[in-house]
């Protein structure tokens, strides 16, 4: 099969572009890396540790991914992308991370996906 000089240019435009796009963060993602963290420490204050992988961005599993996805939309709330006030304090953005992983993990056992 051979490609054209175009066609290998657009491929690797499209490359490029995925690259890119992949390493941008957007808002909600970037506080979301910045709390998660210190709210999984609320939770559990002496064995954060232990529940870390359970509320981790970069996991896999359906159900983290749940927790994490809701907790993106609960952000976006607390930032007012949505109208009203933006929240400003820690412990707001923290609240709004929990209340998404709560409400995330209650989707999923309602859900068939488990």
């Amino acid at each position: 099969m051979k490609i054209t000089k175009s066609q290998l240019k657009q491929i690797i435009k499209e490359e490029i572009s995925k690259v890119l796009s992949e390493q941008q963060e957007s808002p909600e993602e970037s506080i979301y890396n910045k709390y998660w963290k210190a709210a999984v420490g609320d939770l559990y204050p002496d064995q954060a540790n232990e529940y870390y992988e359970d509320y981790d961005p970069e996991s896999e599993e359906r159900l983290v991914s749940k927790r994490v996805g809701f907790a993106y939309s609960r952000i976006r709330h607390a930032m007012g992308q949505y109208g009203g006030t933006p929240v400003t304090s820690d412990q707001e953005i923290i609240k709004a991370i929990q209340d998404g992983w709560e409400e995330g993990e209650q989707e999923y056992y309602d859900s068939e996906e488990y």
